[in-house]
């Protein structure tokens, strides 16, 4: 996925390049990055992000400016750190997931976005559709009508004898919202039962572990988001503690 969002943006750069030579201007082309999460817990990230640069001929501060604006699990300043990038007049920005690129399509209709990640942009207003986008936004999308039925066969192939799960998802997202509709549609499909462990922010996950019935034959679904994510630790340690099975988004867990 990473390696695709560098070919789009490596793509716009030089574009942005191109016009600037237009105008016999010489310009270093500045990369706006509007993401959810801490600094610390992007790290490794942006360190691949930045390596991608590189292998690209873009070495920040040499031939390219990288204007990072972190939500620090806030999803709240998304909506500022939007705007601030807009005023800094960035050539175009990186936006890691929704409650981003939905921030920075309420900021500026001309600025280039480019999105790591969308449960779905056509259901979500963000583009026009997959094939045509349309406007200034595009970028790679993780929707698949198969994805939430393939979690629940590898957890149940593993552990054979879970028949309730509960589904661990952040609902102030509305692209993780998405997502859990789908797992609800997959755990009836398999005829099991289906227990929601709703957050909206990192103070919530310790109320929605103390709220898990500690019953065997359950098992854990957490669903992408750039809160849990940004809380990956935080939560693996929380379903650890459970004694419960689970299943991961990413690698990253």
């Amino acid at each position: 996925m990473l390696k695709r969002v560098l070919i789009c943006l490596s793509v716009a750069l030089s574009l942005v390049s191109v016009a600037a030579a237009d105008a016999q201007q010489p310009k270093r082309p500045r990369v706006g990055l509007l993401l959810q999460g801490t600094s610390a817990s992007l790290r490794s990230r942006l360190d691949g992000f930045q390596q991608g640069l590189r292998e690209r001929g873009y070495t920040e501060g040499k031939n390219i400016t990288l204007e990072h604006r972190f939500d620090d699990d806030r999803e709240e300043r998304l909506p500022a750190l939007a705007a601030e990038l807009v005023r800094l007049r960035v050539d175009i920005i990186v936006a890691a997931a929704t409650p981003a690129i939905v921030a920075l399509k309420h900021a500026t209709q001309t600025i280039p976005i480019v999105f790591v990640h969308s449960a779905d942009p056509v259901a979500l207003g963000l583009v026009a559709s997959r094939a045509r986008p349309g406007g200034n936004i595009t970028g790679l999308s993780s929707a698949s009508p198969d994805y939430s039925g393939k979690q629940l066969e590898l957890l149940k192939e593993a552990v054979p004898k879970v028949g309730r799960i509960a589904i661990l998802w952040n609902a102030a997202n509305p692209g993780t919202a998405i997502a859990y509709r789908e797992m609800q549609e997959a755990v009836r499909a398999l005829k099991l039962s289906l227990l929601s462990l709703e957050v909206r922010q990192s103070e919530d996950l310790t109320r929605a572990f103390e709220d898990l019935p500690r019953q065997r034959g359950t098992g854990i679904v957490t669903l992408l988001d750039p809160l849990v994510i940004s809380q990956r630790e935080r939560v693996v340690t929380l379903v650890s503690e459970s004694g419960l099975p689970a299943i991961y988004p990413q690698k990253e867990f």
